[in-house]
């Protein structure tokens, strides 16, 4: 999927990865970015987003659940193991979950002032998406650590602290619903997911750690402060929704997270991760042209002409011509920055 942050009140973003220890240089912060999230993900459970569970996969019931609470540990501090590779099939590279990265910059010239996540919202655009519910969407779990960097100009080894684990707010636990069914119980249990290899314990969703939910960060008056922030997809194996039939039909690539983060302000910060399905733009046959192109970072933008989502221009980097059903990496430009929305038009004839 493609994960797109946007930030505002004097609030300042980079790219990273999770295993940087060196905050980044001055020029590579903006107001924007979008990166690619690669990985073929497979069930798993965990309540801290870091000890990630799985069952075998000759243990799980039709709806999805598993038969009995019998756990095997991911090993190590990777996003897999060959145990857990080959309980799904050997010639799979596939991942418990995958992380998403980047530093902000926080800019404060008043009172102490809060970082708040103002949007987190799970985009499904693939060809189906007007007719499906998105239940699909629904066992997505997201955990954002958040790490000052030190005095040093270092942050503290590994992802950071847990802030908080999202989900959507209708979603459910095995332990919520009634057996083999997504209908809730008429008095819900606690949500849960895996917590041992015995035993299940309780998920801390939307419970920060020593802050609000929605809450990244309070920076101090009149400082600048550096964060590096990661965040952590999964599909939790413990939701009723994490089965073959709501996933099968699904289209590679079409999937996008869309956050937002704003220093102060008036705008709510969120408490669960909201989901929507994104109208695809067909930009087959349009024209493109080199006629108001762009360059930024010694990268061309030629104009995809009659092409606009959202009401703003599209851009891509090839070259002049007609698009065809063959792929081509299409952008919006943001405040002079790029972001890429490939997985939100088609290349599709129309009848």
């Amino acid at each position: 999927m493609s994960v797109t942050t946007q930030v505002s009140n004097n609030l300042l973003i980079s790219e990273s990865t999770t295993a940087s220890a060196t905050k980044n240089n001055e020029t590579s912060f903006m107001t924007s970015i979008t990166q690619k999230v690669d990985g073929l993900l497979e069930p798993a459970s965990t309540v801290d987003g870091v000890n990630y569970y799985w069952t075998d996969k000759t243990n799980v019931l039709g709806s999805g659940d598993a038969s009995t609470d019998t756990y095997t540990k991911l090993t190590g501090s990777t996003n897999y193991d060959a145990a857990f590779r080959t309980n799904y099939s050997p010639a799979d590279t596939c991942v418990a979950y995958v992380d998403y990265a980047f530093q902000l910059k926080a800019i404060n010239t008043g009172t102490a002032s809060d970082i708040k996540i103002t949007k987190l919202d799970l985009v499904y655009g693939g060809k189906d998406a007007a007719t499906t519910a998105l239940d699909t969407e629904k066992a997505f779990r997201t955990a954002i650590f958040v790490e000052p960097f030190a005095a040093n100009g270092n942050p503290t080894a590994g992802v950071g602290t847990l802030h908080n684990i999202y989900r959507d707010a209708s979603s459910y636990n095995f332990n919520q619903v009634n057996p083999g069914t997504t209908t809730p119980k008429s008095t819900p249990e606690d949500p849960k997911a895996v917590d041992s290899t015995s035993t299940i314990g309780a998920v801390t969703y939307n419970t920060a750690k020593g802050e609000s939910a929605g809450i990244l960060a309070t920076v101090a008056a009149n400082t600048t402060q550096y964060y590096k922030v990661v965040v952590r997809l999964w599909l939790e194996g413990e939701d009723c929704t994490c089965n073959n039939s709501t996933f099968a039909n699904l289209t590679d690539g079409a999937w996008a997270l869309d956050m937002a983060l704003e220093m102060g302000g008036t705008t709510s910060k969120v408490t669960a991760m909201t989901q929507s399905a994104q109208t695809i733009v067909n930009i087959n046959g349009k024209a493109i042209t080199a006629t108001g192109a762009v360059t930024i970072d010694s990268v061309t933008y030629n104009v995809i002409t009659s092409g606009t989502l959202d009401g703003k221009q599209l851009y891509t980097t090839a070259v002049a011509g007609t698009v065809s059903t063959t792929p081509i990496r299409v952008f919006v430009i943001v405040d002079n920055h790029p972001i890429e929305v490939s997985n939100q038009v088609s290349f599709a004839v129309v009848p």
